[in-house]
């Protein structure tokens, strides 16, 4: 009897973690998406200093961050997203709105893959 109550035990710690897991994920993938596009909305409006700066502070956050979305998610997918982060502030100038808009587009794309790589998606 005592063998259930530890299995029902460890069951519960695993539901619990996984819960946890989950919410960090989604958290992260949403403050992502959140960051990148309050710095495109910047870029848009012609802030383009604040822009670089906005995409370079999520690029910084995401890096942070990077070691635990590596444990729950793969690496492979966690390091576009790092990479294509990375390259944002380069893209947020006058003559790049195109380059800029296709960049933001692929980091968002990239952040739902990340994101769907946890839930079993891509």
């Amino acid at each position: 009897m005592k063998r259930n109550w530890y299995a029902l035990l460890l069951l519960m710690l695993l539901a619990i973690f996984l819960s946890g897991s989950a919410a960090y994920v989604h958290g992260t993938a949403d403050r992502m998406r959140r960051e990148v596009g309050t710095a495109h909305a910047d870029a848009l409006l012609g802030d383009y200093d604040g822009a670089r700066r906005a995409f370079a502070a999520t690029a910084q956050a995401a890096r942070q961050q990077g070691f635990l979305l590596r444990l729950l998610v793969r690496r492979a997918v966690v390091d576009k997203v790092d990479e294509t982060l990375a390259v944002l502030p380069h893209y947020a100038l006058r003559d790049n709105a195109a380059d800029l808009a296709v960049e933001t587009a692929r980091a968002y794309a990239l952040i739902d893959q990340m994101e769907a790589s946890f839930f079993g998606g891509a």
